[in-house]
């Protein structure tokens, strides 16, 4: 190989490695769809132990309940006062007028505000972390 044609392909290199760099993706992706997660969306979930966001709570359920990848503590945000909070402190409301980003969704809301968010919604069902099984995560669809 000719010096000339060494410092050809050491260039090229060099450019599609800055090239490669510079379209990295910036923004968070959901660890179970793939979706982009808004930092400032009312819907994120973050599993705090091991720094990966979800884009709804039926994502993070989703993924924690098939065990593909270990999800450790929850954070959603809560819908009245769009605080995150630890997922065991919330309630998930099912079956209400509020639709999430991919459709309908489990709405986390603080056990305080249960019913005022079913005065101003409606649910079918109220739900603890502990309740959420693959099957009230089908239901959300059904």
């Amino acid at each position: 190989m000719t010096p000339l044609l060494r410092a050809a392909l050491a260039t090229g290199a060099l450019a599609l490695g800055l090239m490669s760099a510079s379209c990295k993706r910036t923004e968070d992706r959901c660890s179970y769809c793939g979706m982009k997660v808004k930092p400032d969306s009312a819907w994120r979930a973050v599993d705090k132990t091991n720094q990966r966001s979800f884009d709804t709570p039926r994502c993070a359920f989703g993924a924690k309940l098939e065990g593909k990848e270990k999800v450790g503590a929850l954070e959603l945000v809560d819908y009245y006062d769009r605080e995150a909070r630890p997922s065991v402190d919330l309630v998930y409301v099912a079956g209400s007028d509020v639709i999430g980003p991919m459709g309908p969704d489990l709405v986390p809301v603080k056990p305080a505000m249960v019913d005022k968010f079913t005065k101003d919604h409606g649910k079918k069902a109220v739900y603890r972390e502990a309740e959420i099984t693959p099957a009230v995560l089908k239901s959300l669809l059904e």
